[in-house]
């Protein structure tokens, strides 16, 4: 969501680039920059040649990330401002950061680390409300890094552009580094699933996406009866399913088709969507019935699935941005200096305010690029564009274009699409076998409804363990042999796949028994189940579990453990007795905790799984198939002998 404000413009470059230090990366970039592409569908300016736009791009994100990329108030990451360092951080310029850094990386600047860094900051920042983690960001964070009750929603645009740069990211430099690219994805987009998509109508949902459980209820209209036309991002919904295999994507595509074409036929001369939409009969609401700021995103959402995916979705991917698009040209006089800020649907200007050009006229690039009719004015829009530097203003014929965060960074991601610089990624595989194995995660079916899971569903026949590569040498290469086996027990049965995050506090060691296991950090989840344990029936054993860190200042903390054994062998721990044993330590003290084997519990080898979470996490890793925001997930066998 963007809330239109005056913002302050301050330059802080000189502090980002002390702060902010390029990383190598031996494996390097997978599709660097430039990539300079010919999309499968669509065309580009002919005004200039591929070189030249390369370099506008690249100038022009040099001055975007020295005018809205910070270090202050980011705990030692960095963060998208919306002004200066007093300015504060929204989910949805975070979300453009990262698609702005994931495509601008190469070996030879900072894009890596400037991914990694904004990332790290949304993480600590997601929604937790009554103990829920709902894994999506709060929609808008102080300079000083807290969340006021009233931001501490979803605005999801965000969380999908974050999603989607995740999956990319995984393309780029594979998940066997500090982040799993690809589990966090994952993690990601069954959450919007789970929490965004208005999927709640007994008998004709209308699958749109829209703040779904995090909304405030009450009032004519909340998120239970309106949403944003610009949610409705169908360029990543085909990546969605192919990467979590949940068909419900699929269903998303069509519900927001079927809302854009309510528009498409209500507005035969420009196609326009309004801010808002009525969620089950997509009548315009009283929340927002213009199209301004958040609603000029639509052309390019929507041209870009065009771009990627030609009319195999629909053929409004085609037909709504170019409409659009033809409007822009006819109401502007082919100038894209003179666009307004709001328009009524049928395309009269609805004040008399020239202004927010770079935001409301650069999507208009990306909803020439489906028609070559539009050619002419692509490059007039394209040549306007490259004229333009984030954080200054721009004059021309009597008209000033305002460098702002919300204008410049809409305008910089859609100078990379438009440059040919932001091509496709096969979301369905992984670039590295590890996270390969990640990639089966279907879509969530918990039944815990104080999770904040995003779990495969147990029935899962290709769920497996994906551990990345340890932080200790010494435990690497057993942790990644034993990580990349089936998931499934030496009984057939087949498990979910947990997520956790072992940046911070990880299972240093299990012992019980035969197992001894010292294994450091694993990317928050381990398959350890080549090692196992005798358990006798009716016996009382005691499990050793110590945790350790990688940041010391978690070593303070409460953790609170947890331990599940699947007594009888049917692939969940879900099953009355099998939360075996729960405790809280302080410090990195060690926790020793005793269980009695039920005489019931059935012979032979059945997984056991061990969690560590962050105290705060406790209502979250209750599930044994969650997703943590701190912690970690280990999985044994125990073989049950009478």
């Amino acid at each position: 969501m963007h809330v239109p404000q005056i913002l302050g413009a301050f330059l802080v470059g000189a502090a980002l680039l002390l702060t902010s230090v390029a990383v190598s990366h031996a494996a390097g970039e997978k599709m660097p920059f430039p990539q300079g592409v010919t999309y499968a569908h669509g065309i580009k300016p002919t005004n200039f040649s591929q070189s030249q736009m390369n370099t506008d791009v690249q100038n022009m994100w040099q001055s975007w990330r020295k005018a809205y990329l910070i270090s202050e108030g980011a705990g030692g990451n960095l963060r998208v401002t919306t002004g200066g360092t007093g300015g504060t951080t929204l989910s949805e310029g975070t979300g453009y950061g990262l698609l702005i850094s994931v495509y601008m990386a190469n070996s030879g600047n900072t894009g890596k680390n400037d991914f990694d860094a904004i990332y790290r900051y949304y993480k600590s920042k997601v929604i937790i409300r009554s103990g829920v983690n709902y894994g999506l960001m709060a929609w808008r964070v102080q300079s000083d890094g807290s969340i006021r009750t009233k931001d501490n929603y979803s605005a999801p645009d965000g969380d999908l552009d974050a999603a989607f740069a995740l999956l990319l990211a995984d393309k780029q430099w594979g998940s066997n580094g500090p982040i799993n690219y690809r589990h966090e994805a994952i993690d990601l987009i069954n959450n919007l699933m789970k929490y965004t998509v208005h999927n709640r109508h007994p008998t004709s949902p209308s699958n749109l996406i829209a703040r779904g459980d995090m909304s405030q209820k009450g009032g004519p209209e909340d998120a239970e009866t309106y949403t944003m036309t610009s949610y409705q991002m169908t360029c990543y919904f085909t990546q969605f399913a192919d990467a979590t295999n949940d068909a419900k994507w699929d269903a998303v595509m069509a519900g927001c088709y079927n809302m854009y074409n309510y528009f498409y036929n209500l507005n035969p001369s420009t196609g326009l969507t309004p801010f808002t939409c009525l969620t089950m009969t997509y009548g315009v609401s009283s929340k927002g019935s213009s199209y301004s700021f958040d609603a000029c995103r639509v052309p390019w959402r929507v041209g870009l699935d065009y771009l990627w995916h030609g009319t195999v979705n629909s053929t409004l991917a085609h037909d709504l941005p170019n409409r659009m698009t033809k409007w822009a040209q006819t109401v502007t006089g082919g100038n894209p200096q003179m666009i307004r800020s709001n328009y009524l649907l049928n395309g009269t200007a609805s004040d008399g305010y020239i202004g927010s050009q770079r935001s409301m006229i650069s999507p208009m690039a990306v909803g020439a690029m489906v028609d070559s009719s539009n050619q002419s004015w692509l490059n007039t829009i394209y040549a306007w564009m490259r004229q333009q530097v984030p954080g200054t203003n721009y004059s021309s014929g009597g008209q000033t274009s305002r460098g702002h965060y919300y204008e410049d960074t809409v305008m910089m991601v859609n100078a990379i699409i438009v440059t040919g610089n932001m091509p496709n990624i096969d979301a369905g595989s992984s670039s590295s076998s590890s996270s390969s194995s990640s990639s089966s995660s279907s879509s969530s079916s918990s039944s815990s409804s104080s999770s904040s899971s995003s779990s495969s569903s147990s029935s899962s026949s290709s769920s497996s363990s994906s551990s990345s590569s340890s932080s200790s040498s010494s435990s690497s290469s057993s942790s990644s042999s034993s990580s990349s086996s089936s998931s499934s027990s030496s009984s057939g049965a087949s498990y979910c796949t947990p997520y956790g995050n072992s940046n911070y506090m990880y299972i240093q060691s299990v012992k019980m028994g035969a197992i001894n296991k010292n294994s450091g950090a694993n990317n928050g989840y381990a398959n350890f189940t080549n090692l196992s344990t005798d358990l006798v029936k009716g016996s009382t054993p005691t499990i050793k579990l110590t945790p350790g860190f990688s940041v010391d200042a978690y070593d303070t903390s409460w953790k609170a453990w947890i331990v599940w054994i699947d007594y009888n062998g049917d692939g969940d721990f879900t099953d009355a007795g099998e939360k075996v044993a729960v405790d809280w330590t302080t410090g990195n003290s060690s926790v020793a905790m005793s269980f009695k084997v039920p005489t019931t519990a059935k012979t032979g080898k059945i997984r056991m799984r061990v969690a560590m979470s962050f105290d705060n996490d406790y209502d979250n890793y209750l599930s044994p198939c969650g997703t943590l925001i701190f912690g970690e997930y280990e999985d044994y066998t125990v073989n049950i002998t009478n």
